[in-house]
This record gives C-alpha cells, structure tokens and sequence, in this order.
C-alpha cells in the first residue's frame, strides 16, 4: 500500500510504527502508533492511496492528512511517510523568531544537496537524496 515499514523481517520496531502512524494519519484514525487488532482490520480492509496526480514521478504532500506520498510514473504510491508541516504559528526557538508556514502550490526541484540540514526549529529534515532518485 505504500507505508514505508523497512525490511520486511517480521519485527515491530521503529520503522513499523512510523508506518502505522502513516496510515492512521492517512486514513483519519486515532493516532496511536499501536498495532492493535482494529488496526490489524482496519489496513486489510483499507483500499490502497491514491496520488492526487498521476501519470508522471513526483512527491505529494497531503497539509490536511500530515502525510508525504512518493509517486512514480505510473502514477502509483510506493512510498508514504508521517509528516509535520508548518502551523501558520509565529515561533520562537533558540534565538531564531519566524512564521511556521508551509506553502502551497507546485514546486520544481532545481538542484540537489546531500546530507542533512537543520531547520530553524532544529529539527532535521529528510535526506537531501531519496528513494526516488
């Protein structure tokens, strides 16, 4: 269905529990990061994301569901992941003093970086390279 578990090895760990959260976030459930038996029920009966758009590869951020979605171009979900965007919130963190604002819209990717880069908040964001690569 596209939630991001790792290595299918038969653990519940780390990775399985930030899936789930995926899914509860995507499908409006109580965010409980708890592998119950209703959630057991809920994912076999839950039918597969679909993308926004489709036909070519991109990412999908989904404000309302707190969600990022990995599109190929085939127009198919292979990856989501639990997000937290910007609250429209003014900030005050170490210092630093700003509007906690995602935009909207379509966006180009004109360049990429490796490694990791810190926000102002001080939280790390994703690897500059991904999967989609």
């Amino acid at each position: 269905m596209g939630y991001w578990t790792g290595p299918v090895d038969g653990a519940i760990d780390g990775i399985t529990r930030t899936a789930l959260i995926a899914f509860q976030k995507w499908e409006g459930r109580e965010i409980t990061g708890r592998l119950t038996r209703d959630e057991v029920e809920a994912i076999s009966n839950a039918p597969s994301p679909e993308p926004r758009d489709a036909g070519y590869k991109h990412v999908e951020i989904d404000v309302d569901r707190q969600v990022l979605s990995m599109i190929d171009d085939d127009g198919t979900i292979v990856r989501i992941v639990p997000v937290s965007t910007g609250s429209g919130r003014r900030y005050s963190e170490k210092g630093n003093r700003g509007l906690a604002y995602t935009p909207k819209g379509r966006f180009r990717i004109y360049g990429k970086m490796s490694g990791w880069k810190r926000s102002p908040l001080d939280c790390s964001t994703i690897p500059a390279t991904s999967a989609m690569d």
